[in-house]
This record gives C-alpha cells, sequence and structure tokens, in this order.
C-alpha cells in the first residue's frame, strides 16, 4: 500500500500507524555536518538531548555530537532548499499548508528522545542508518507526561508494535499514539509534522484576530438579575450566543484560519522582492506557505499567503492552483492584469522565490 491510495486515508489516517518499507526512492541529500552547522545558526530552533533526558537549547556550537545525544533541528525545510523536492514529490498527497515543518533528528547508538506523544499526525523518514521504532495503542493525554523534565515525556509506554527502520522507510504516526526511536549508529531521521491546532488555541487566535483588526462588536445584551441570584443559567445562555454568533461568521474563520495556517514558522527568513514577467515559470519559495477560500461569492477569492489576506478573483486559480501543488507552473499560465497584480504582492511577502526577483516589467 502507497501512502496516496484511498485505503491510507480511509484505513489509517487518524486510526492506526502505517509502516511503509523503502517507501521513498529518492531521499534529500542532508548530511550530519550540514545538522551540525545549523545548529550554530541564531535563525535555526534547535536542541539537544542528552542522557538522561537532559534539554540544551540552541544555538549552539558542535563539531560533533557529545557522545549519547539527540540532535534534533526544526524548521529545516526553511533553510535546506533540498527537501523542497521531497515534499512535492513524496508528500504531494498533502496540502502543502498543512505541513508544520520539517524536523531532523540526529543521533548516534541509543541516542533517543525517550517515549512521548504528538498532538499531530508525523511521517517519520528514515534518512540515514537505522532507529528502531515502539510504539503502544495511544489515546495519551497531557497530563501522562512526566512533569520532572523538560521534555514531553511518557512516565510508561505500552510495546505493542516495533519497526527497524532503515533509509527510505516511512512510519505514519497519527496523534495520540506513544512511541520511542532508539537510534542506531549515525541515525538521522526526517519527521514531517502536520499543523493541526486544538480548539482551544484556534479559540485564542480567533480572538486576536478580532482584537487586532478593531472589528464592531456588541456587548452582551443580558437581563438585570436579582441581587441574590449570582450568575444565571439565563447569564451564561447569553453568553453563549454572543459567541456562538461571532463562531457562526464563516468568513472570520476562514480568514483566521488562512492566516493562521500560512504564517510562517521564522519570520525573520522571509525576504521581500519583486517578480519579472520576462521569466518562462514562477515558482514558490521553499520556506513559503499559500492557501485560499472562496465565499458564497463564486468569484470572489482569498487568498493567504505567509500569514497574510490578499483579495483576488477567482480566474487566477487557473495558476495558482498548479503553482500550490506543484510549487511552479509555467508564466505562460498568466494572462491578465490581475494575475500581475497579484504576482506582484506575492512577491512582496517574499512567497515567489529568489530567482523571481527583479524590477517589473511594463
Amino acid at each position: 500500500m502507497s501512502f496516496t491510495d484511498a485505503a491510507f486515508r480511509t484505513e489509517f489516517w487518524r486510526q492506526q500507524p502505517c509502516f511503509e518499507p523503502a517507501c521513498l526512492k529518492t531521499l534529500p541529500d542532508i548530511g550530519p555536518s550540514e545538522l551540525l552547522a545549523l545548529a550554530g545558526d541564531d535563525l535555526v530552533e534547535s536542541r539537544l538531548v542528552g542522557p538522561g533526558y537532559t534539554l540544551a537549547t540552541g544555538p549552539m556550537t558542535l563539531s560533533a555530537l557529545p557522545p549519547g545525544s539527540l540532535l534534533m533541528i526544526n524548521g529545516l525545510e526553511q533553510h535546506t532548499a533540498c527537501l523542497e523536492q521531497m515534499l512535492t514529490r513524496e508528500f504531494g498527497f498533502l496540502p502543502r499548508w498543512r505541513i508544520d515543518d520539517v524536523m531532523a533528528s540526529y543521533g548516534d547508538r541509543d541516542a533517543s528522545c525517550g517515549p512521548h506523544f504528538d498532538h499531530y499526525d508525523v511521517f517519520l523518514v528514515q534518512l540515514h542508518g537505522t532507529k528502531q521504532w515502539r510504539l503502544d495503542r495511544g489515546g495519551h493525554t497531557d497530563d501522562e507526561l512526566d512533569p520532572n523534565y523538560d521534555i514531553r515525556l511518557l512516565r510508561t509506554l505500552d510495546t505493542v508494535t516495533t519497526f527497524g527502520a532503515a533509509p527510505g522507510d516511512v512510519l505514519y504516526i497519527p496523534p495520540g499514539v506513544g512511541h520511542w526511536g532508539i537510534a542506531g549508529p549515525d541515525s538521522i531521521t526526517l519527521s514531517v509534522g502536520i499543523r493541526n491546532p486544538t480548539g482551544v488555541e484556534m479559540l485564542a487566535e480567533v480572538t486576536d484576530f478580532l482584537l487586532a483588526r478593531d472589528l464592531p462588536s456588541d456587548t452582551i445584551d443580558d437581563a438585570l438579575q436579582q441581587p441574590g441570584d449570582g450568575i444565571t443559567r439565563a447569564d451564561t445562555r447569553h453568553l453563549q450566543q454572543a459567541l456562538v454568533s461571532i463562531l457562526n461568521d464563516q468568513s472570520v474563520l476562514a480568514d483566521c484560519y488562512g492566516e493562521y495556517a500560512t504564517r510562517p514558522r521564522e519570520p525573520d527568513l522571509v525576504q521581500t522582492g519583486h517578480y519579472d514577467r520576462q521569466l518562462s515559470e514562477v515558482r514558490l519559495h521553499h520556506y513559503a506557505r499559500i492557501t485560499w477560500h472562496q465565499n458564497d461569492d463564486p468569484k470572489a477569492l482569498r487568498v493567504f499567503a505567509n500569514g497574510e489576506t490578499i483579495h483576488a478573483s477567482h480566474t487566477v486559480l487557473d495558476w495558482l492552483r498548479p503553482l500550490a501543488i506543484d510549487r511552479r507552473c509555467g508564466f505562460d499560465r498568466v494572462r491578465t492584469a490581475t494575475d500581475h497584480r497579484l504576482l506582484s504582492v506575492l512577491a512582496e511577502l517574499g512567497v515567489l522565490s529568489s530567482e523571481q526577483a527583479g524590477e517589473p516589467h511594463e
């Protein structure tokens, strides 16, 4: 079975782990020296888990891994362009805007970040060396984590399945399933994580979204209570209705979620520019995040790119859709003034790759 098969979506996605040996025939060229160098970069999120699950955070200067340590580099796709081809070729069945990041874990024999679980889906790609994976039945919650450590560590993991991963193997793990990876010699694993906020996180996002825009909002129209009544059921019902009326606004939710989902992990990496109409191809930068929403007006479109909202016509989907899927499209698809205006804004937001940079041609 392949991750692109319908069977994966119906039988495994969000339900149970799935192990695909020799799934990737071509692997990105990322080695230990590159990961060690990235650990010293101020714009790279790096962590080092040592023996006893001690935690050190970067930037850090490393010429080699300390014995028994595991180096983790988050947001690797923002710094390493070769991951673009892997994500497009091997994970094209996922909407790119749903991919949160690609994390690299580099360790020698027995290195590990311990038994843990995630709140999101993850695809674990073995890049170099080997790793043993121990999985349990799942269903974990945060109260099962050990508070005595600075990392997410389960107190116990009752192993029900084990996998031995070699280069090219991919293991899918749904949210809540406990897993414990133990490195073999010179092991590098890539974790492709899916951006999956909780309901509480999205409530906070909606609140910040509304406050930042200073949108009009009515006060809660409740009755005057008797002095001895306290907070009544009618009071909480009025409060609930006021909140539900906000959440029922699909336009607000779409704009908030679109900006959240496309927000760059490291905004300082984003570089603005212009686009050149004389180029034969439009390409997205490897850190670019882009999607869109079409509301009740079939001719209106809101494009979300690097955390910003752009109003556009639905006609741009003729080239925007293949651009989002393939991360590139032929410039012959771009025909109208509306197309060029959107591309100009995308360039200013740092969405187009540096190959598109240059002064616009009239």
